[in-house]
Parts: structure tokens; sequence; C-alpha cells
């Protein structure tokens, strides 16, 4: 089973950070996740949230600053002070580290700003990534948004896909399949609901199913005894 460090070890260290990435590695991670926005200035930032105000020291949305400006707050004491001069990284400075560190890892980057349906803006994306070329397999894109996964997927045809969804009761395995299928995606991720479903099993044996987020080592066990290829935790230490 893969396990993905959500935001990092964010269960530890404050989430979507380089601290909290390096030490997801140290503690012997094989696979990462991380969101990304857009700045004013079209830049392209690893942050969750729309806003920045749960996770700085700032105010307002991403969109409205520009990457100098992100660069110059506090995203670490948020969640403890040892943590203070934490900042919010580009997605460029993460993929730079992760050229130089010696055991290759998986990367999730999920798009979480509408913004991405911006043509020019995925193709920024793409070329983020090109630029450490060898890296390219490592990295997996997903998006609950359907439309911005045609479009990476137009815009490069190797690239690899997670369709995301939010786990509906009434979801049959012919709509999740015709859905990953219009993409060519890897992987499907969906929530934990998704392992008290009829269907989970079935799916498993269709495509590459990934669950988030799990931090309780009981459901760690049902997800492993279900089949489900990968998970996605906050808390490295209580599942590795």
């Amino acid at each position: 089973m893969v396990i993905y460090a959500h935001r990092g070890f964010s269960g530890c260290y404050p989430e979507n950070t380089m601290i909290a990435f390096q030490k997801a590695y140290d503690y012997g991670a094989k696979a990462l996740e991380l969101d990304v926005q857009i700045t004013k200035d079209g830049k392209i930032i690893v942050i969750h949230d729309e806003k920045i105000d749960r996770t700085t020291n700032g105010k307002g949305f991403v969109k409205d600053f520009t990457v100098d400006q992100i660069k110059k707050l506090d995203a670490g004491s948020w969640f403890d002070q040892l943590y203070k001069d934490e900042k919010i990284p580009t997605l460029d400075e993460v993929i730079k580290w992760l050229s130089t560190i010696e055991r290759k890892m998986i990367v999730n980057i999920e798009l979480k700003s509408k913004e991405f349906s911006q043509r020019k803006i995925l193709r920024e994306l793409i070329n983020v990534i090109e630029k450490c070329n060898f890296l390219k397999h490592h990295i997996v894109f997903s998006s609950f948004s359907i439309e911005n996964l045609i479009e990476l997927r137009n815009l490069d045809s190797d690239v690899s896909l997670a369709l995301l969804l939010e786990w509906n009761k009434d979801y049959s395995v012919e709509e999740i399949m015709k859905l990953s299928e219009i993409v060519n995606a890897k992987y499907v991720h969906t929530d934990v609901r998704i392992l008290q479903s009829d269907i989970v099993n079935v799916l498993c044996n269709l495509t590459n199913v990934c669950v988030y987020t799990v931090n309780d080592q009981n459901i760690f066990k049902m997800a492993k005894s279900k089949g489900i290829f990968g998970i996605f935790t906050d808390f490295l230490d209580k599942m590795i």
C-alpha cells in the first residue's frame, strides 16, 4: 500500500511547508501530497486554502497577493512558535528540493483553485514539472474538476492523473469508471466513506483507489483488507 504524507508530515509540522516535506522524507515516506494555488502574478504556490488566514499571519485570498507578498508571511506560528520562520513554498522550490533527495518520492499535486481552469496556468504547471523531467513519472495531478483533468490530458498525453471524488453512496462502478476513462486517469481518490460501500472491492479490482484522510489505525487496517491501493495520512508515525 502506498502511504502519502498528507500535506507533508502535517500531524507534527505545519502543513504544506518545506519542513513538513523534509520530515516526511526523513521518516521514510515514499509519497507526498500537496496542494497548489495561484498568486495574483500567476505564480504557483503550495497552500491548501484559497485564503491565507488559517495557515499564515495574513488575511485575504491567495489570488489577491503577489508571490513576493506571500513570501513575507509567517506560515508556521499558527502550528507552533517553533516554526515561526517557515514560509509558503512555491511549487518550483518543492520540485527543486525533490530533485536533490536521494530517494525519489511519488508526489500527488492537488489543484485546489478554480483559477486552474485557465489553460495558460495549466500549461505553466506542466512546465514546472518538465524542468525536472526525470521526476515527471513520479508526479500525479489530482482535481475535483473534470475540466481541469481533461485540459491537463490535452496538454500532456503522458502525465499521470487522479480523479478526485467526494464519496457519494449513489455512485456506481460504471459512473466512476466512465469519468476515469474520459481523462485516462491512473487513480481514483476519494474519502474513507467508500470503505463502507458495496462497490469498494469491485472498484479496487478495476483501478487504483486511494482514500483520504486516514489517521486511525483501525481504518488503515480496513483499507488494507479492502484492497485499497493507497492512503493519505497526517500521521506517518501511526501508519509506517
